[in-house]
């Protein structure tokens, strides 16, 4: 029975379109071209239809009667990756490259998040990161669509805490002997220059008197904002 259907199916003829010859008027049923091809000329009362290949970077999909293929769409932007290419068969198919996603009608960069704030869902090729406040007792870098919050790292003897954490930074920890031998210096002037003026004031309240001891510089400067803030032993 199996070889029967096969048969049949096998010696279907293949599928066809009217078609009027301008020059006697007559109907015709010329054979459709398969795809991959268009019809370079109909078909004849004597001649089949003429088929011709589809040159480079045109395509049929189907069957058809088109007496030009298809162009296929233009090649993939930078954002975007090419997930089906231009075929004489198939057209090319573009989706967004990693770190992008489809948004009014194209691909946009993915939110990274600020300091402060974690990835709470990542973003993926059809929706944006979702960035959250980071709670209590948790931090993140931020300026990263992937960064989630996590928990404070705390100190551990001989260290102590120079610099309580915040939500967009870890505690800073030193001991005694970092401390007089300027090690934490760095840490200290990257975390303050992040924060910004306002924060300044509470960093020098705070460690003011373990700053003087290691500080081996007189004049400390940071660019914040586009503005240069100097800060000066006494």
């Amino acid at each position: 029975m199996l070889a029967v259907l096969t048969a049949r199916a096998a010696g279907d003829p293949d599928p066809t379109i009217g078609y009027e010859d301008p020059e006697t008027g007559h109907e015709l049923k010329c054979t459709l071209c398969p795809a991959g091809t268009r019809a370079k000329a109909p078909c004849t009362r004597t001649q089949p239809t003429d088929c011709a290949p589809c040159r480079p970077g045109y395509y049929t999909k189907h069957r058809n009667f088109l007496d030009r293929c298809l162009p296929c769409r233009a090649p993939c932007d930078h954002n975007q990756r090419e997930r089906q290419e231009c075929t004489p068969t198939t057209d090319r198919v573009c989706g967004c490259a990693p770190g992008y996603y489809w948004r009014a009608e194209q691909c946009m960069r993915h939110t990274r998040c600020a300091p402060g704030f974690g990835a709470k869902r990542n973003g993926t090729e059809h929706q944006d990161t979702e960035c959250t406040k980071c709670l209590h007792g948790t931090f993140s870098e931020g300026n990263s669509e992937h960064a989630q919050c996590i928990s404070h790292t705390g100190c551990t003897s001989p260290q102590f805490k120079v610099l309580q954490g915040t939500s967009w930074h870890d505690d800073i920890c030193a001991s005694c002997t970092q401390l007089s031998n300027g090690d934490s210096t760095a840490q200290l002037l990257h975390v303050i220059n992040r924060d910004g003026r306002t924060h300044v004031r509470a960093v020098f309240n705070f460690t003011h008197a373990t700053f003087l001891q290691y500080s081996r510089i007189t004049f400390k400067k940071l660019i914040y904002g586009g503005q240069t803030i100097f800060f000066r032993e006494n």
